[in-house]
């Protein structure tokens, strides 16, 4: 199962992680990184996905804007963004 986290009281990709283990140990769940990026809001309806992490490396940004979605579709635009280009995910 795929997770996507963000905290902005956690300045690191690895203390997200670790809160996340530790609120996940009671269920048995293994939880791995599969890199980092950040989470902005460009405007009070719209999302980039951008970035890496100095530790992991980037995320399959792609995949973090399609879940953002999912949960949040009340934003009219997620944009997902790595060295390959441009993504837009767009609500109809």
């Amino acid at each position: 199962k795929l997770i996507v986290r963000g905290d902005r009281r956690a300045p690191y990709h690895d203390d997200i992680l670790k809160h996340t283990q530790r609120e996940l140990a009671d269920l048995d769940c293994k939880v791995e990184p599969l890199g980092g990026g950040s989470i902005c809001h460009t405007s009070a309806r719209s999302m980039v996905v951008t970035g890496s992490s100095s530790r992991y490396g980037q995320a399959e940004h792609s995949k973090a804007a399609e879940l953002i979605q999912r949960y949040f579709p009340f934003h009219d635009e997620i944009t997902s963004s790595s060295d390959e280009g441009s993504q837009y995910i767009t609500q109809s």
